[in-house]
């Protein structure tokens, strides 16, 4: 992790990730791609149009970057599940 600005961007990833209901998918698309984080980062390229629908680019860009470092993708994950644990208990 490089700086507060990085986990609050993985951290606003995470909150569009829950809001849109994706949880489950991300967690296993994130999972599968953590032990070959460069490659896993390298599909997020091929996706790029699509997360540009829920981000700018620059944000895009850096978050392309982080994903190459297992320890990132190991955050996002921790991330969206608190944060769906959260969205659960606030539902109930």
């Amino acid at each position: 992790m490089k700086s507060g600005n990085d986990r609050t961007l993985l951290d606003k990833i995470a909150a569009e990730v829950v809001q849109r209901n994706l949880t489950s998918v991300a967690i296993l698309f994130f999972t599968a791609s953590k032990p070959v984080a460069f490659i896993g980062a390298s599909l997020l390229v091929f996706f790029k149009p699509i997360l540009q629908i829920v981000a700018p680019s620059e944000s895009v860009f850096r978050f392309i970057d982080l994903m190459h470092d297992r320890d990132n993708v190991e955050y996002l994950i921790q991330s969206i599940e608190r944060q769906d644990r959260e969205h659960r208990q606030g539902k109930n």
